[in-house]
């Protein structure tokens, strides 16, 4: 489609225009039409069009990379391209250019393993014995045969930006994580639906809830307590009006005045 990553949706249906234009077969005027082309980009425009499978996109790429990534034209060849295979099955491979950041570093790893005579495997070869130093030979660090640790390599030529050298420890470690985490990795779509509430109906609808809660409670609370007072004025009024009370509702005890 050739957009970024962050395009509006009218961004990607300009974009889409532009293609179809481009490259429809039976679409008159188009530059370069091409029916596989056109396929990609109604397929791509199909998926970056809805919400949902644009956000489902994104989260693939991100957790597997390595899926959407740009196939070498040697790959392409050697599965595409039978007609170009020889004898022995295989395809031409591109040479290295030697200003290439690969060829420096083969370079530096063979004068590397040359200094501590290791050899392309990473142990320790054989050679002329050394003055007190045991069964040591030339510049080796280890017995011939011995494994020459990457972990003593980095100590020592730790200068260059590819020295953090994952060991068979980190390997193993890594390899549990993702043995334990493989539903996860695995997982295509999201595993909830989104929803997107940009209304905050959510929130509306706690409070009104809240507020229905919190009247009904206070009601709860009002009439508990008019009772309660109520009573009270009662009993006041009485108490006020004892002097003018019939006799029928007081008791005489020794001139004591009881309150019913």
């Amino acid at each position: 489609m050739g957009i970024e990553k962050t395009a509006t949706p009218e961004q990607i249906k300009e974009a889409y225009r532009q293609k179809v234009k481009l490259h429809h077969p039976d679409v008159q005027g188009s530059e370069q039409p091409d029916a596989a082309k056109f396929r990609d980009v109604t397929e791509a425009f199909s998926v970056l069009s809805v919400r949902e499978s644009r956000v489902n996109y994104d989260l693939q790429v991100r957790k597997n990379p390595d899926n959407y990534r740009t196939v070498s034209q040697e790959a392409f060849f050697k599965d595409m391209r039978p007609d170009m295979r020889d004898a022995a099955g295989n395809t031409p491979v591109q040479a290295v250019d030697p200003t290439s950041y690969a060829a420096e570093r083969m370079a530096e790893l063979k004068e590397q393993r040359k200094k501590y005579n290791v050899n392309d495997l990473g142990y320790y070869r054989g050679g002329l014995p050394n003055r007190d130093q045991g069964n040591l030979r030339g510049t080796a660090l280890g017995s011939p045969g011995e494994f020459h640790q990457p972990r003593l390599h980095n100590q020592l030529e730790n200068y260059h930006q590819d020295s953090n050298i994952v060991d068979s420890e980190d390997a193993v470690k890594f390899k549990a994580y993702m043995t334990s985490d493989k539903v996860d990795f695995n997982r295509s779509m999201p595993l909830h639906p989104m929803h997107y509430d940009k209304n905050f109906d959510f929130m509306k609808d706690r409070t009104y809830w809240a507020a229905l809660f919190c009247l009904l409670l206070g009601g709860y609370y009002a009439k508990a307590r008019l009772e309660v007072e109520l009573d009270r004025r009662h009993r006041w009024n009485r108490e006020q009006n004892l002097d003018s009370t019939l006799p029928h509702h007081v008791h005489n005890r020794g001139g004591i005045l009881i309150k019913k």
